[in-house]
Formats: C-alpha cells, structure tokens, sequence
C-alpha cells in the first residue's frame, strides 16, 4: 500500500466515524493569517484539542486552507487501518520514513499513541487517537504540532521551539533547549505589562522583517517551580503525578495573549547568580545554536530549509543573553526597557 492510498483508507476511517458519533462538531480558527478549519467526528475530542487555540477561535469557514477531521476509537467505535509499515519504520522525531513523499506525511506520537497525516496537495490532514481518557497532557498544550508544522512550513512559516513575549509593536523570541529558562521567562510575563505569545512553540515567519505569531496560549512549569510564578497560583489545579503544570492563558490573562508581533530580537537566556537580570548583546551564532538545534531534532522532517530560515531570521534580528536573577518578578519591565531601545540597537 502506497502513503495516498493508506491516507484514502484513514479518511474513510474517519466518516465512519463522523457517522457513528451522529455527525460532525466543528471549529474554525485564524493562525498567522490562515483559516485552519477542524471538523471532530463528535464532540469528544473538541475541548482537549482546542482549548490551547480558543484565542484564534474565527467564524465560519468559507474556503479554509487547510481542514483537519478528528477522531478517537472510544467514542466511535472506529478505530485507525492496520498501519502498512513495521516498528522499524519510524524516524527519530516520530516520521514514518518509508510513508513520506512530497505530498503526504505521517507521524507518530509514541507518547499519545497518536497518528497525524498530511496531504499537502489538498490541504487536508487526519488526527486519531485511541482513547481520550485520560487525555494526554501534552496534547491539549500544543496540539496537532506535527500538522501545523507541516502545513505551515509549506507557506514560510516555521514552528520553532522557542518562547515569546512582547508587544503589538515589537517582541523577543526566547531560546534555549529544555531546562534553559525560556518557559520561565515567558512564565514571569504572564500577567504582566509584557504580552504572552507562548512558552514552548511559536511560527516564525522568516525574511528581512521577520514575525512571530502565537499559536499556543498555554505555559507549563513543574511543580516544584510553582512559588516561581505567584500570578499563577491559583489556576494551578491538581498535577497528575509526573506531569507539569499546565495554564491556559488565554482564559487566564484574554487580554495579555498576542497573536503576532515584529520580531525585534532573540534572547539567549542563562541561570545568573544574585538577584538581579540582565541583557547584554550575544554572538549571532551563540542565538543560532540556542534556537536551531532543539527547533530541528524536534520537528519531523525537519532540515536544511529550516536551518537557513532559522539563520536568516537571527541575521536580521539582534542578538542578545537573557541572565535571569532570581528576582523573576522585574523580568517584564526588563523586556520592556529592551523593547524600548532604538531599532539600531538590535543590530
């Protein structure tokens, strides 16, 4: 079986789903100047798979770009075709290698036990899942990642591993592998004068004046962080054992969460001694090595494009360390006097 034809045997898949839950629950959103179009087989997987997008949520979808149906085997009672392909078939980040050409993609999210496929050709893509109970945590904080990734990077813009903050007029992307500070930075803004445009993933639309847009308005922290983040206190709820804390910011703090902002620089951050922070200029490639590698071991398929649009973007962009004192509550107005520097600073 060819990647299409397995891709036409999922779609079918999914009607008989539709069918079975007694018809379609739907929900149009606006990213980064697109309309994503989703259409559930029943109303099961609505909330987890959308409450991290509610602030794109749009009207009704005329002629969306690209549609996503979504189902799960629980609630329908149908359940994905045999995959085609052996245990031997997946990629480091999830693809299935011998299932990918220029049209369709297929990846597999081992912790969700998820499958998402693509065709780029038609703007149309598949989300199953087995079951929904309990729902993966990191599903609901950044769904159909795969997707959008794939999708998205089709029209020049890229999900990149990275926080943001800032303002309408201007913001930082925040760098750095796991553990680097970036979801903590970003954490310390939320409430704040600073705007929130996400602590682990954004689309960066590369160029001469690059963009960022906001995807997911969630932030998540681990449990020992959480007297870190006072602002945040109270919407922590109950932490599953071994999970992080999980905020849907756009229902926290509607007014502080961006859609899109001019990338003005990309902050490197670092762990200081003291109380204070600071932010000093940063080697261009010292920003390139925070921002690139974790972007492109992470996302499927990911390669030489990517890395180019990366560089071009941190060429154009300033460059800058982020040292983060433990004094969090005076990052938001550090950032603002960042932002507040003349354009010819940054370069």
């Amino acid at each position: 079986m060819d990647p299409l034809s397995f891709f036409e045997a999922a779609h079918e898949a999914y009607r008989q789903a539709e069918r079975a839950a007694g018809g379609p629950a739907e929900r149009s959103l606006r990213v980064a100047g697109h309309t994503v179009h989703l259409r559930f087989a029943g109303p099961v997987l609505v909330r987890p798979m959308t409450r991290a997008f509610a602030h794109l949520v749009s009207g009704p979808a005329v002629e969306p770009g690209l549609t996503v149906h979504l189902w799960d085997s629980v609630s329908t009672g149908v359940p994905m075709p045999p995959p085609p392909w052996g245990s031997g078939a997946y990629g480091a980040r999830g693809e299935v290698v011998s299932f990918l050409n220029e049209r369709i993609h297929i990846t597999y999210n081992v912790l969700a036990c998820s499958l998402s496929l693509i065709d780029l050709e038609r703007g149309l893509a598949l989300y199953w899942i087995p079951e929904t109970d309990p729902f993966p945590m990191s599903e609901s904080a950044g769904p159909l990642r795969t997707v959008l990734y794939r999708w998205m990077r089709s029209r020049g813009l890229y999900l990149v591993h990275a926080a943001a903050v800032g303002r309408p007029d201007g913001g930082v992307l925040i760098a750095g592998r796991s553990g680097s500070g970036k979801s903590t930075v970003a954490l310390a803004c939320a409430g704040s004068r600073i705007g929130y445009a996400g602590d682990d993933h954004c689309l960066l639309e590369a160029g001469l004046s690059p963009s960022v847009y906001g995807v997911y308005a969630t932030g998540r922290h681990h449990p020992v962080d959480a007297p870190r983040f006072p602002r945040l206190a109270r919407y922590a709820g109950t932490i599953p054992p071994g999970e992080k804390a999980l905020y849907f910011m756009n229902e926290i703090f509607p007014d502080k969460v961006l859609r899109s902002f001019p990338l003005r620089s990309v902050l490197v951050p670092r762990w200081a001694k003291g109380p204070g922070s600071s932010i000093h200029p940063a080697p261009r490639g010292a920003a390139l090595r925070a921002l690139a590698p974790s972007t492109l071991f992470q996302m499927p398929g990911a390669g030489t494009e990517d890395f180019g649009a990366l560089a071009a973007t941190v060429r154009e962009a300033g460059a800058f360390y982020l040292d983060i004192g433990s004094d969090l509550e005076a990052l938001p107005d550090l950032i603002a006097g960042h932002l507040d520097a003349p354009a010819g600073a940054f370069r």
